[in-house]
């Protein structure tokens, strides 16, 4: 499958000729006050696909090919500095992904998206 077809499958496209695709930038909460396993949720159109992170002026950033009318969803991340232990995405979590790494206040960072396991009606979240 060609990576055209894969965006055009992760991303809900209006009609041929009217692409509402933006890219958008997110930023990651000041690393600092991210203590061992403190994960952030960003809020983003469904669908979003994740394309790069990096160092911003005052925080790391998150770039994500976005459709602004899809409905928002939350997405929970960590970042991890270099050998520190990363969150155990058992049994809590059903998958981990790398999304990319950056340099800041004096060490490399390592971003990872998480998914929850889907959860039952009337469980807390």
């Amino acid at each position: 499958m060609s990576e055209q077809e894969i965006i055009n499958q992760s991303l809900d496209r209006p009609a041929k000729g009217k692409s509402a695709l933006r890219i958008w930038r997110y930023e990651v909460p000041p690393t600092i006050k991210l203590g061992m396993d403190a994960g952030f949720v960003v809020r983003m159109p469904a669908g979003a696909q994740l394309l790069h992170v990096q160092r911003g002026q005052s925080s790391a950033e998150i770039f994500a090919l976005v459709n602004p009318e899809n409905p928002e969803e939350e997405r929970l991340f960590y970042a991890a500095k270099t050998n520190f232990p990363l969150p155990d995405p058992q049994p809590e979590y059903k998958a981990m992904w790398y999304v990319g790494s950056w340099f800041g206040y004096g060490q490399s960072w390592h971003l990872f998206e998480v998914e929850r396991w889907p959860r039952e009606p009337g469980q807390e979240g």
